[in-house]
């Protein structure tokens, strides 16, 4: 009786021994780890998860390895808010104990630790200097803009979205994707969203007149969105979250009281990195960076702020 009891012990303490060793990684590794985020300027402010974690050009911050993506954001004065994401994209370290004893005891498959502690995030992120997008605001001896219209000229009011792994999209192998990843929906965006998305636009950087007396002074501003692909990114870990981009055709005009086009411009823009688990919504928070990008650099043009002259 004692010998069966002795037995059943050390088999219990074997594979205890055994599960922790799957489990080294999860059980050693610590619970947040410091990353370094490089924004390369001095007036810049980090928020991660929208909680502020410090300014200028290196910032360290402690992420939580939950397996969540995490959304940076970085705001700068006179800079569109630039929005990226970092997540843990690598195993730790001590993952490797965990195969040995699956290797060695058939009943244990190896590769077992698969907590959100057994992945990291990269040290850094470094952010490169040609993210920032200026803002640009009307100048006093500018005109102000009137909306004229805002166009969808999709299929049906359609977009296209396509679903890609990380390293597909990292490496642009669009043509890897099969048929069944491609799909069409609205995600929550129409001719409402677009049209609310400018007038902000107009009346945020002071191009709508506020005063009845200075619409003598105006011009029309149009704006036609000819594609528009979301781009949904798997991440390539064990846990099934997502991030977004979007991909967007887009032609902005300027037009005199007789809708005659004085200046227009046609623009292919990438949106930044949004994450579903930080938004409600990313994909149409990705949208509406693009048609803002797009904006900025549309009124960046030496052309267009000719016609803007009063």
């Amino acid at each position: 009786m004692k010998r069966k009891i002795l037995i059943t012990t050390k088999c219990f303490l074997l594979f205890f021994l055994t599960l922790s060793l799957t489990n080294c990684a999860t059980i050693l590794s610590k619970q947040y780890q410091d990353v370094n985020i490089k924004s390369g300027k001095k007036d810049a402010k980090i928020y991660v998860d929208g909680d502020k974690v410090g300014e200028g050009e290196i910032v360290k911050s402690k992420l939580l390895k939950d397996g969540k993506v995490k959304q940076i954001r970085i705001e700068r004065e006179g800079f569109k808010d630039f929005y990226t994401i970092h997540k843990q994209s690598s195993k730790h370290p001590l993952y490797i104990l965990s195969c040995i004893p699956g290797g060695a005891l058939a009943f244990i498959p190896p590769l077992l630790d698969t907590g959100p502690k057994s992945f990291i995030y990269d040290k850094s992120l470094r952010i490169s200097q040609d993210f920032y997008v200026e803002k640009k605001f009307r100048n006093d001896d500018e005109v102000f803009l009137k909306i004229s219209k805002v166009k969808l000229s999709l299929p049906n009011d359609l977009f296209k979205v396509n679903e890609f792994t990380e390293k597909n999209y990292l490496k642009a192998k669009r043509g890897t994707i099969k048929e069944s990843n491609i799909r069409q929906g609205k995600a929550g965006f129409d001719f409402y969203v677009f049209y609310d998305i400018v007038e902000k636009l107009l009346r945020i950087h002071n191009f709508k007149t506020k005063n009845k007396d200075e619409t003598q002074n105006s011009l029309k501003i149009s704006s036609e969105i000819i594609d528009l692909e979301i781009n949904s990114i798997e991440q390539q870990n064990k846990w099934k979250h997502r991030y977004f981009t979007t991909d967007l055709v887009i032609n902005w005009s300027i037009l005199n009281e007789k809708d005659e086009i004085l200046y227009s411009n046609r623009f292919t823009i990438k949106s930044d990195e949004f994450t579903d688990d930080y938004w409600n919504n990313a994909t149409k928070k990705s949208i509406e960076d693009a048609i803002t990008k797009s904006f900025y650099h549309f009124l960046s043009l030496e052309k267009a702020r000719e016609v803007l002259k009063k």
